[in-house]
C-alpha cells in the first residue's frame, strides 16, 4: 500500500513538513498570564505595552511626552537611577528636532566588575501621525523594561553594566540614537548593542547581526545563549540592507564602529505605521519570542569580556529546527563550493561511463528547467499585474503586502510547483531522471560558486547542491532509489528554505511573488525529478489545478475592506514658499 500510494504520501510529507517548518519558528499559545522559562511575566509586559499605546505619541504630539514620563516611572519602580537626555539634533537628510532619551544604567554585581557595558535599546515615539505604536516599538520597550525585572530578580552574577537607552525621534530620521551617540559621556564604555525593533505586529522574531568586522564571536555568544526560538541565517543582514529603512542600532553601527543584534517581528506588515498598529493586533506570541531572546543573550553578555567579541572572522550561518545553530567561515565557502562541484562532476562522468545518462540527452534536458523558470516567471508576473488591475486599491497599501497577502503567497507557490510538476511529468517521457536532474544542480553549483565570492552569507543554498550530487550518487551506485529516501534527503530543504521564500515576499513586498515563484522552481527542479515514483498512483493532476484555485477563491474572499481590514487612506499638504503655492498630494488610486 505505502509503495502503491507513495506519491500521495511524498506531497502530504511535503506539506507538513511545509507547515512545521513555520509553525516552529516561534512560541504558540502565549497568554497573558504565560511566564517565560527566564521569569519574565508576559502578564506585566502587556500591561506596559497597553500603557505605551494608549493613544498615538508621535514627536510633537501631547501623549509623546506622557509616555516618556511613564517609561521614567517604570525604570525607578525597579530601583534604578534615571536620567533624561534633551538635545538638538540635525541628522545628514536636514530633518531637525530636539530629541529627549531617557536612559538609565544597571551596575555590574560581580566582585571584579568591569567599565564595559551592554546597550539595551528600543524607541518610544510613534510614527507621525496615526500609529499607536504598539509594535513599533512599544513591543521593544515593554519586553526591556520587564526583562530588566527579570535580570535583576534573577541575581546572576553580572561582571558588566547593562545601559539602557529608550530613544526618541527614530521614526523621523533616527534622531535620538544620534543624540546619544554623539555626546553622552557613557559611549566609550558601550561594546554592544541589543535592539529591539517591529516592522508588523506578528510574526517569528529574527536575530540579524549589524557589525562592520566579522560576526564570529557574536555568533558564538548567540549560540551559548541557548535561545529556544532561535530564527535567523546569515543572509538577513543581506536581505534587511535591501530595506527602504534603518534601525537605531545603523547609527552605532556606521558612525562609531559598535556592533550588535537587531530584534525584530515582520508579519502582518499591513499594520505597519497604521493605527492598527495597536496593542490588540499585536501577537504574544511574537512578544514573548522577542523576550526569549532579550533574557539570555543579555545573561551571557553580562559575563562575557566585552573586549573580546571583535573579530575579522565572518561565519555563514542557518538555522534548522531541532537543531543549533549551524555555522561554518566564510573562509570555507571556496573549498566547499570547489569541493561539490568536483564531486558532482565526477557522479556526472560515472553517470554517463555507466550508460545512465546520455550525454545529447543530458543537454537537452536542460530545456525542462528553462521552461519552468520562464513560464513561471510569466505566468506569476501576469498574475500579479491581474490581481492589481482587478483590485486598484492594492496599489494604495504603502506597505505593498495586503491583508490576503499570505494567501497569495500561497496560491503563487502552488502555481509554481504545479507548472513545474506537470512540465516534469511530461518530460519524464522522453528523458531519465538522472538526466532530468543534472542542468537543475549544475545550475546551483554555478550559483553556490559565486556566492562564495559575492554574496557568502547566502552559501548555505550549498545544501541544494550537496543533495542534489548525493541523491544522483545514490542512485549511480545503486542502481535503485526509493522516493521516500529521497524524501528524506529533501526535508532539510524543505524546512531550511520555505521559511525563507515565505518571507521574502512579507518583507520585500508582494512585486517579489515572481522571482519566489523562479526561486521555488530551482529549488524544486533539483528533487523533482526523482521525488515522484513512476510506478506508484499518479496524484490526480486536477488536484495541480484545483488546490490552488481553491487558494486562490479563498484569498478573493479576503480581498474586500471593512472595518477589520480598513482601506488606508492618504492626504499631505505642501507649500512652496518661494511661489507660495499649495498642494494637496495623496496615494490614493482614487479621491474620496
Amino acid at each position: 500500500m505505502f509503495k502503491k500510494y507513495s506519491n500521495h504520501i511524498v506531497l502530504i510529507v511535503i506539506a507538513i513538513f511545509s507547515f512545521l517548518s513555520i509553525w516552529l519558528s516561534q512560541p504558540r499559545n502565549i497568554s497573558q498570564e504565560t511566564q517565560l522559562t527566564s521569569g519574565f511575566k508576559m502578564q506585566n509586559a502587556v500591561a506596559i505595552n497597553r500603557n505605551i499605546s494608549k493613544e498615538p505619541h508621535y514627536v510633537g504630539s501631547p501623549n509623546h511626552e506622557v509616555v516618556r514620563e511613564y517609561i521614567i516611572s517604570e525604570l525607578e519602580t525597579l530601583g534604578l537611577l534615571v536620567e533624561t537626555q534633551t538635545e538638538p539634533v540635525l541628522n545628514e537628510q536636514n530633518v531637525y528636532s530636539s530629541v529627549t532619551n531617557v536612559i538609565a544604567r544597571v551596575p555590574a554585581n560581580s566582585s571584579a566588575p568591569s567599565r564595559d557595558a551592554v546597550l539595551l535599546m528600543s524607541h518610544y515615539d510613534s510614527v507621525p501621525y496615526q500609529s499607536f505604536g504598539a509594535a513599533d516599538a512599544g513591543s521593544g520597550v515593554s519586553v526591556i523594561l520587564e526583562g530588566i525585572r527579570t535580570i535583576l530578580q534573577s541575581k546572576n552574577e553580572r561582571q558588566n553594566d547593562i545601559i539602557i537607552l529608550i530613544t526618541d525621534a527614530e521614526e523621523i530620521g533616527l534622531l535620538g540614537a544620534k543624540a546619544f551617540a554623539d555626546k553622552h559621556r557613557w559611549m566609550s564604555d558601550i561594546k554592544i548593542v541589543m535592539n529591539f525593533e517591529a516592522r508588523g505586529t506578528a510574526g517569528p522574531a529574527f536575530m540579524f547581526m549589524e557589525t562592520n568586522q566579522g560576526n564570529a564571536n557574536l555568533l558564538d555568544v548567540f549560540n551559548q545563549s541557548q535561545v529556544q526560538y532561535p530564527n535567523s541565517n546569515s543572509l538577513a543582514y543581506s536581505i534587511y540592507k535591501l530595506l527602504p529603512n534603518d534601525t537605531d542600532l545603523t547609527v552605532f553601527r556606521r558612525d562609531h564602529d559598535i556592533q550588535g543584534y537587531n530584534f525584530a517581528f515582520i508579519d502582518n506588515h499591513f499594520d505597519y505605521h497604521t493605527p492598527r498598529d495597536n496593542s490588540d493586533n499585536l501577537s504574544l506570541n511574537s512578544l514573548a519570542q522577542q523576550a526569549s531572546y532579550l533574557v539570555p543573550i543579555l545573561q551571557e553578555l553580562a559575563t562575557t569580556d566585552l573586549t573580546q567579541i571583535r573579530t575579522d572572522g565572518d561565519m555563514v550561518y542557518f538555522q534548522l529546527p531541532f537543531l543549533r545553530m549551524i555555522s561554518y567561515p566564510f573562509s570555507w565557502a571556496v573549498p566547499l563550493s570547489l569541493i561539490s562541484s568536483l564531486l558532482f562532476l565526477g557522479v556526472v562522468l560515472v553517470t554517463v561511463k555507466k550508460g545512465l545518462a546520455n550525454p545529447k540527452k543530458i543537454l537537452s534536458a536542460t530545456l525542462p528547467f528553462l521552461k519552468s523558470i520562464i513560464m513561471v516567471l510569466f505566468i506569476c508576473f501576469v498574475l500579479l499585474k491581474f490581481l492589481y488591475w482587478l483590485h486598484p486599491h492594492y496599489s494604495e497599501i504603502m506597505q505593498e503586502f495586503t491583508y490576503n497577502g499570505y494567501w497569495y503567497i500561497l496560491f503563487f507557490c502552488l502555481v509554481a510547483f504545479s507548472t513545474n510538476y506537470f512540465l516534469y511529468s511530461y518530460a519524464r517521457e522522453k528523458f531519465n531522471s538522472s538526466e532530468l536532474m543534472i542542468a537543475p544542480i549544475l545550475i546551483w553549483q554555478i550559483i553556490i560558486l559565486l556566492f562564495s565570492f559575492y554574496l557568502t552569507g547566502a552559501h548555505f543554498f550549498i545544501l541544494l547542491g550537496l543533495t542534489g550530487a548525493l541523491i544522483l550518487a545514490i542512485r549511480v551506485f545503486f542502481n535503485r532509489l526509493s522516493n521516500y529516501l529521497v524524501l528524506l534527503l529533501v526535508i532539510p530543504s524543505i524546512v531550511l528554505f520555505v521559511p525563507l521564500i515565505v518571507q521574502l515576499p512579507v518583507a520585500l513586498g508582494l512585486s517579489t511573488l515572481p522571482f519566489v515563484g523562479v526561486l521555488l522552481v530551482m529549488i524544486l527542479s533539483v528533487y523533482l525529478p526523482v521525488l515522484f515514483d513512476k510506478n506508484s498512483i499518479e496524484v490526480n493532476r486536477f488536484v495541480f489545478v484545483f488546490v490552488p484555485l481553491a487558494i486562490y477563491i479563498f484569498a478573493e474572499t479576503q480581498a474586500s475592506f471593512n472595518k477589520d481590514r480598513p482601506l488606508p487612506d492618504s492626504l499631505y499638504y505642501f507649500q512652496d514658499e518661494q511661489t507660495q503655492k499649495s498642494y494637496f498630494y495623496t496615494h490614493d488610486y482614487k479621491t474620496d
